[in-house]
């Protein structure tokens, strides 16, 4: 499909603190006990993790912050913060959000299908 690389791009981003949250509780699964199963899967969030950290410290800061509110915090409120602080119109603010997702795409899997 032709926007596949912004669904994933998305899902990365919500599973991202939730993935961070896990390694956690996966290393306090792991105390006492000898897992491989656990202990592989831990490594791979600790690797999508590491490698999601990486892709979003290349993103600005506007950037970041856009892709944080819309992806992460997004409490109520989010778009007219966001308004106000870029002073721009909502459509402005989804152009940007388009744009910063494609960037953090492009940092994370290299290059848009």
């Amino acid at each position: 499909m032709k926007n596949d690389w912004k669904l994933k791009a998305k899902e990365s981003l919500v599973n991202f603190n939730y993935m961070k949250k896990s390694i956690a509780c996966i290393k306090k699964q792991l105390e006492g006990f000898d897992n491989p199963e656990l202990e592989e899967k831990l490594r791979r969030i600790c690797a999508k993790v590491k490698s999601t950290e990486l892709a979003l410290s290349f993103l600005s800061d506007v950037q970041y912050e856009i892709l944080d509110e819309f992806f992460n915090t997004g409490s109520d409120g989010y778009m007219d913060r966001l308004c106000r602080k870029l002073m721009c119109e909502k459509s402005t603010v989804y152009r940007l959000k388009n744009e910063a997702l494609k960037a953090f795409y492009m940092y994370m899997f290299g290059s848009v299908d």
